[in-house]
């Protein structure tokens, strides 16, 4: 395996709160946070980085004003014509970078609450720090190495595991996770890679996003990079 460079980068945090209301009255409350990336080595690369978020925000935003917000107003209309008051409804968005050397990988996560109930996405972005570029997960892997049915069949092993402490999964959830395995859905962690299904593929709806950490050991013959972090010498 080829190692990394052990280049890290700083993170400072960008906020921006927005308030929909219908006749005055709170109908919708928006929260969205995201990192802006700085890194004195390759400033061109941080801002590529940092403005990709601000990008990806500000999409969300729209679709806020132009899809969440007019559905909050037709649910206050509805319950105002009944005699009924209802919360406003809430949308956040929040992030973790989950992993800082070489690369810069990490998800974001949009949460919905309304009469409907709670909705939640994610979306994994990794990002090559000298060049700002976003890399696939194909890239992580040697050329020819059959990765994806390495990172499949590690994610029907942790589903047998899990199933046998209790977990509920669906009946058909290995082969589900198969069927519904998408590339894109990844993130770079410490431990491991992470995969991550949509709220009710693999799972019942309400438990939210399915995650799966597959151990950079468990990956060795098919890993193109050493992406584990460098042991710490014992004094």
């Amino acid at each position: 395996m080829q190692n990394i460079p052990n280049t890290t980068a700083e993170f400072r945090e960008k906020e921006q709160k927005e308030q929909f209301r219908q006749e005055g009255i709170p109908i919708l409350d928006c929260c969205l946070r995201w990192p802006v990336v700085l890194y004195a080595g390759a400033q061109r690369s941080a801002a590529a980085i940092s403005n990709y978020y601000s990008d990806f925000s500000a999409g969300y935003l729209r679709f806020l004003k132009n899809k969440a917000a007019p559905a909050a107003r037709r649910a206050y209309v509805a319950a105002a014509r009944e005699g009924r008051s209802v919360p406003p409804a809430l949308a956040e968005q929040r992030y973790e970078i989950t992993y800082n050397r070489g690369y810069v990988s990490g998800y974001i996560e949009q949460r919905e609450e309304g009469p409907q109930g709670v909705e939640r996405i994610r979306y994994g972005d990794t990002f090559e720090l000298s060049t700002g570029r976003i890399v696939r997960l194909s890239e992580l892997f040697e050329p020819g190495a059959r990765w994806k049915r390495a990172l499949i069949g590690e994610v029907q092993r942790c589903i047998e595991t899990d199933r046998g402490l209790g977990a509920c999964y669906r009946e058909n959830a290995e082969r589900l996770a198969k069927r519904r395995f998408r590339a894109e859905q990844f993130y770079l962690t410490e431990r491991g890679v992470a995969l991550f299904y949509a709220a009710g593929t693999l799972m019942p709806r309400a438990h939210g996003v399915t995650v799966f950490v597959i151990p950079y050991s468990r990956l060795t013959s098919v890993l193109r990079y050493d992406l584990a972090p460098p042991k710490q010498e014992s004094v």
